[in-house]
This record gives C-alpha cells, structure tokens and sequence, in this order.
C-alpha cells in the first residue's frame, strides 16, 4: 500500500512532464488488482510474480524519485536563476547546470534557454552587446552544443533545429557574419525532415532577410502561405518579407491577396505596414512568434 501511494505521488508529480511515469503506477495497480481474485484464482506462481513486481517496485522507487523529481527540480532551478541573475558569471554558471546534465526534461529547458539568450541579446543595445560579447558568446556557445547534443539523440527534434538555427543566426548578426551559413544548413535539415510545417519555412524566412537575400526569402514566403492559406503569421511574414522589396505594387498585391483569403488581417496588415524600420520588421516578427 505504501508503495503504491509513492508510486502515485511521483506520476502525479511528473504527469505533465512524461507518460514514462506511468510504467511504475501501472506496475503497482498490476499488483493491487491480484488481490481483487479470490484466492483460488491465483496459483502460488502468480503470488510469487506479484509479490516480485512489488517488491522491485519497491526499490527503484527512489531512483524513480530522483529522474522524475529531484533532478528535473534543481535544473529548473538553475534555469530560473539563469533566467534573472543580475551577473553574467552567475548567470552562466546556472545555465550550464541547466542545458549540460542529461536529465529529465533537459530538451524543454534546452529549448526554453535558447529563446532566452536570442531574445536577451536582441534586447541589448549595441554598446552592452559589444561589452559583453565575451559571456554572450560564452552563453551561445552552451546552448548551441546543448541542442546539438539534443540533436544527436532526437534527430527529428524540430524545435531543437529551430532554435540552433536562430542561436547561429543571432551569432552571425551580431558577432560573426560566417555562421550565416550554418544558420541556413540547420534551419534547410528542418525543412526536408518537416515539409509541411510552416515553423520552418518562417525560420528559414527569417534568416535570408536578415542577410537582405529578399528573393530568396520570398520564395519561402510563398511557400509557407501555399502550404496552409489560413494561417495568419504566414501571410504577415510573406508581408514583411515584400516590405523589404521596397516595391509599393507588389506589396499591395500581396496585401490585396491575403486580404481575400483572410478579412480579419487588415489592421494587422495596416500595423505591419506603418513600420518603416526593416530591422524593427524583422525583430517585430520574431517577437510575434517566439514570445
């Protein structure tokens, strides 16, 4: 009995988190039902099983405990001090606490620390990004690896894909204008493994604007609204991708098609138009998307 109410502690704990957690729960109801039959139904055998699935039960509980529980806490912990440390040393300290175990649930906080530090470095201005170019690209580098790592055991992890892809693209934007091309090459492997997700497309969208490649970009626009016309972020991003053609014609045509398709995206359309920023563009849409 005492087994089975840690048992069901640890699953209600995680339940949000794996069905992994299940396996342990429904080992022990396994059990339990035994004692449901009389005891005629139930040869010695039998007894003996149960009372062996109990008993091993039993002992990997605070194992269980520890991988579904303890664990996954004190990363999330260190991804919480991440998140608000006031000092970079500390704040790189948790963070690799966070991303480098091989715990349960490091691919969510991988994921979830890598769209911190893009939009942590966008949000700066240039003198703190310059300043502090050291431990933002020490900060890089750690989540970088870390989904490549994640990569290297989930091979279609698509959020790991985007999210390396736009790491290598923040890098190239204000740092080092080579990983463009890596930016490029993983964000192009999400597309071939998902072909009909737009997420991709938008990543890869994204990318080739912000190397002022707007052909290119468009051709992936397009693509991504002719995958699905009635998603709405894709007919704002093949919008903000016309915008930076400069060409007043072609953009109207573009609104003038969305807007027969989707109605309901005219004060957005209008919105998106009225900024004349490229560069807010671009950082408006990837804070549309990602936060």
């Amino acid at each position: 009995v005492l087994t089975f109410f840690a048992t069901y502690f640890i699953q209600n704990l995680t339940v949000f988190d794996t069905l992994t957690s299940l396996m342990l729960l429904t080992v022990v109801f396994a059990y339990l039902q035994s004692f449901s039959l009389s005891s005629k139904q139930i040869s010695l055998k039998s007894k003996a099983q149960s009372l062996v699935a109990a008993m091993t039960v039993t002992c990997i509980l605070p194992f269980s405990f520890w991988w579904f529980v303890v664990s996954p806490s004190q990363a999330n912990a260190q991804s919480v001090i991440a998140v608000h440390a006031g000092q970079m040393q500390k704040r790189l300290r948790a963070y690799e606490k966070a991303v480098t175990p091989n715990v349960h649930g490091v691919d969510l906080r991988r994921s979830f620390l890598a769209a911190q530090t893009i939009t942590t470095i966008w949000d700066q201005s240039p003198e703190i990004r310059q300043q502090g170019r050291r431990f933002f690209e020490q900060e890089l580098f750690l989540s970088e690896t870390a989904l490549a790592d994640t990569l290297g055991r989930s091979s279609n992890d698509l959020r790991a894909y985007l999210d390396l892809g736009l790491l290598y693209m923040t890098r190239a934007r204000y740092y080092d204008s080579s990983y463009y091309q890596q930016a490029e090459q993983i964000t192009e492997q999400a597309i071939a493994l998902n072909p009909k997700n737009q997420q991709a497309l938008w990543s890869l969208v994204m990318i080739y604007l912000d190397q002022h490649k707007t052909e290119q970009a468009i051709e992936f626009a397009e693509q991504a609204v002719a995958l699905n016309p009635f998603v709405k972020k894709s007919h704002e991003l093949r919008l903000v991708t016309y915008l930076f053609t400069e060409d007043k014609d072609r953009i109207e045509t573009k609104i003038a098609e969305s807007l027969d398709i989707l109605p309901s995206l005219r004060g957005t359309m209008m919105d998106i138009v009225s900024i004349h920023n490229r560069d807010r563009l671009l950082i408006k849409f990837y804070y549309d998307l990602y936060r």
